[in-house]
């Protein structure tokens, strides 16, 4: 966890599952794209599960939800996004700037080594966007490509 905060401290949500659901499955019922920016491993399962339930409910679709950063997914999380069609688009960029605070601070080894999985998300037959989050990091094409 970060400095100053228990061992225990896993971030907090910004909204309740059902709320989310509630987001997306609107977004699906009106044919409106779902961008979602999620950094935490259960901010990103929050936004999978949503989308799950809504395709089982509503029917898949080509609705190409994005999820955006998806800073600390884990490979299952990975595989779920290719098996709903979500649409990843990572900013690996972040760790040139933040990457050893996040081993030193936050996730430790092994967690903080697949931060922004662009090989994985590779590996799983997905395509994917990358970014550089300006005004959070300045535009730089080719520290995104070298961070990739």
């Amino acid at each position: 966890p970060p400095h100053g905060q228990d061992k225990d401290y896993a971030g907090y949500p910004t909204f309740e599952d059902q709320q989310a659901y509630d987001y997306v499955e609107t977004a699906f019922k009106n044919e409106w794209q779902v961008l979602t920016h999620a950094n935490g491993d259960a901010a990103i399962e929050q936004f999978i599960n949503a989308v799950t339930k809504a395709n089982e409910k509503l029917g898949k679709q080509d609705r190409r939800p994005v999820l955006i950063h998806g800073q600390t997914m884990r490979q299952d999380q990975v595989d779920r996004l290719a098996a709903q069609g979500i649409f990843p688009s990572l900013f690996p960029m972040h760790t040139f700037y933040w990457g050893d605070w996040h081993v030193d601070s936050v996730l430790g080894h092994p967690r903080a080594d697949f931060i922004s999985p662009t090989q994985a998300v590779r590996k799983a037959g997905l395509k994917f966007s990358t970014h550089h989050d300006a005004p959070v990091a300045l535009p730089s094409s080719f520290r995104v490509l070298d961070a990739t």
